[in-house]
């Protein structure tokens, strides 16, 4: 069996993704550098005697770089999120999904991917997501769907065929 599917995208649809995945996964890795920014400046602060370290007027210095450090990884998730929206295309989609995987045109470029290059199929309810190994996601949104049963036994096929390459 195969899905032939049209559809358009719209950037509030891209947007919402964006923000669901980052709540879902990718707080995790941000969380993450900022515990190790944490313990590292912790440790200094363990390692030397706070007063010590008052005086050689470092404080400010370390205080400074550890919120230039704070931004430059909060304007890495926003900069993702603003990059996702100037590569928007709005252009129609024409998105082939099959037991081989998914192909995809938009005007004149156009992309494929294997199963085994996809980490998971999610229905977002909006929408369902097909998410590859590197984070990028196809959205393919209700409206893409003749109606909901289509759209259900496409969920269903797309985990099933993304089971089977993982097996």
């Amino acid at each position: 069996m195969e899905y032939k599917l049209r559809y358009r995208s719209s950037r509030s649809e891209v947007w919402r993704w964006y923000w669901q995945n980052w709540a879902s996964e990718r707080w995790r890795y941000h969380f993450v550098a900022f515990s190790k920014l944490f313990a590292a400046l912790l440790a200094v602060l363990l390692v030397f005697d706070w007063q010590a370290f008052r005086k050689t007027g470092l404080v400010v210095p370390i205080g400074l770089a550890v919120a230039g450090v704070f931004l430059a990884v909060a304007s890495v998730a926003l900069l993702s999120a603003f990059f996702s929206q100037l590569l928007f295309k709005s252009d129609e989609r024409e998105l082939i999904v099959s037991p081989a995987g998914w192909s995809t045109r938009i005007g004149r470029q156009s992309g494929s991917r294997s199963w085994s290059e996809i980490c998971k199929v999610r229905d977002l309810g909006y929408a369902i997501a097909i998410q590859g190994e590197r984070g990028n996601s196809l959205i393919v949104p209700n409206r893409a769907f003749q109606d909901p049963v289509v759209k259900k036994q496409f969920l269903t096929d797309s985990q099933s065929w993304l089971s089977s390459a993982r097996a």
